[in-house]
């Protein structure tokens, strides 16, 4: 008998397969009948025998064997793709933004080289974002298993892919792909594979194989996954900056961490790899710790800023040159005008202070109050 996935999807889509000119409304018809034999054999209404000898009577050996050529050929293409969708949609929906940043991103994430790193750097500042980076990584290192079936190419993906990278020209996919995954069933998808028009029914299988491509761009060896992998060190290298107010040790254990841990976080690295990651992570180390340096200086200006205001606005206001004329005259007054050169001018300046200090606490200084303490500050000069 017809397999019973083709027959299946065949009967579904006989009217297509007529209008395509596949088989013919008689062949359809056959199709349709002998699916019915089968259906009848599963519930056990007849015995093998009994449907053996109604397949024959409606088609011999060698015609349905025919028959079955030309509907497999005709839908084999669209079974093969229709159970790659259904895979593809048990891949985590917590991976979306990842995969639409690939998606959006597809030149740059499929490029051969890199004329510099700087190039990627509209892509670093969008991968700021810690759950988008952490996704990014997490397929990177394929922590999801339907990711670890496409990188490794586990049945179907190994029917419509080799497991070396594949370089695709055209990569004709859009994020809009990534809402029809997670919204169509397998009805509307076999209608797209098995549409008239040729262009939709082509493109969800050229969709699907570049969906593969760009997985594998980050996942296998690639210039891509080698930047996703110094934007990685150098976010670890960021923490240990952060995580400590001692620049020193946080200097050690970044270096640390290049000289040991490496190969711990990139079992496959390569010899290449590793020199040029150590190479310019003692670059990071250099950048991010006079940015560090920066940012606390800064925070320290800041704060001596906001200091300085609060006590501008704690000063009383100025009472005018009246006043200060009538404190001066006090406090020479007070002092004792006998003494004379820079002993009366102690004394002033010990008053002073000292009724200005009255006049911030908002308190009336008396002469004994004034007096003593000229008279301490005396000591404390003569000592």
């Amino acid at each position: 008998p017809i397999v019973e996935l083709t027959t299946k999807l065949a009967v579904k889509l006989r009217n297509a397969l007529v209008e395509r000119g596949v088989i013919t409304a008689g062949e359809a018809d056959k199709v349709s009948a002998l699916r019915k034999v089968d259906e009848r054999l599963q519930k056990g209404d007849i015995d093998k025998v009994e449907a053996c000898r109604i397949r024959n009577s409606i088609l011999d050996g060698s015609a349905r064997e025919e028959l079955e050529r030309k509907v497999r050929e005709a839908v084999d293409h669209a079974v093969i793709y229709l159970q790659v969708y259904q895979s593809m949609q048990r891949i985590g929906d917590q991976y979306d933004a990842a995969l639409r940043f690939l998606i959006l991103n597809r030149d740059l994430v499929t490029a051969e080289r890199f004329s510099s790193p700087a190039v990627l750097d509209p892509l670093k500042s969008r991968m700021d974002d810690g759950p988008l980076l952490e996704s990014l990584i997490d397929i990177m290192e394929r922590k999801d298993q339907e990711i670890r079936m496409i990188s490794v190419r586990l049945p179907p993906y190994n029917s419509i892919a080799s497991r070396g990278l594949e370089k695709i020209g055209n990569m004709m996919i859009g994020e809009e792909f990534l809402r029809d995954l997670r919204q169509l069933d397998e009805e509307e998808v076999s209608q797209r594979l098995n549409s008239m028009d040729k262009a939709v029914r082509v493109r969800p299988a050229a969709e699907m194989r570049c969906l593969i491509s760009l997985v594998d761009h980050l996942t296998k060896r690639t210039p891509f996954r080698k930047e996703m992998r110094m934007l990685r060190v150098n976010h670890t290298l960021d923490d240990f900056f952060r995580n400590t107010s001692d620049l020193d040790q946080a200097r050690h254990q970044a270096e640390s961490f290049l000289n040991r841990r490496l190969r711990r976080l990139f079992p496959d690295l390569s010899a290449d790899e590793s020199n040029e990651i150590k190479m310019r992570g003692a670059e990071m180390i250099d950048t991010i710790e006079q940015r560090i340096l920066s940012e606390r200086q800064q925070a320290v200006d800041q704060r001596r800023q906001q200091v300085e205001e609060k006590t501008k606005e704690s000063k009383p206001k100025a009472t005018g040159g009246g006043d200060e004329e009538e404190l001066s005259e006090r406090v020479y007054a007070i002092a004792g005008c006998r003494l004379r050169g820079w002993k009366c001018a102690l004394a002033a300046l010990c008053a002073e202070y000292h009724l200005r200090s009255c006049q911030t606490k908002r308190t009336k200084p008396g002469a004994l109050s004034l007096r003593s303490a000229i008279q301490r500050r005396r000591r404390l000069f003569h000592k």
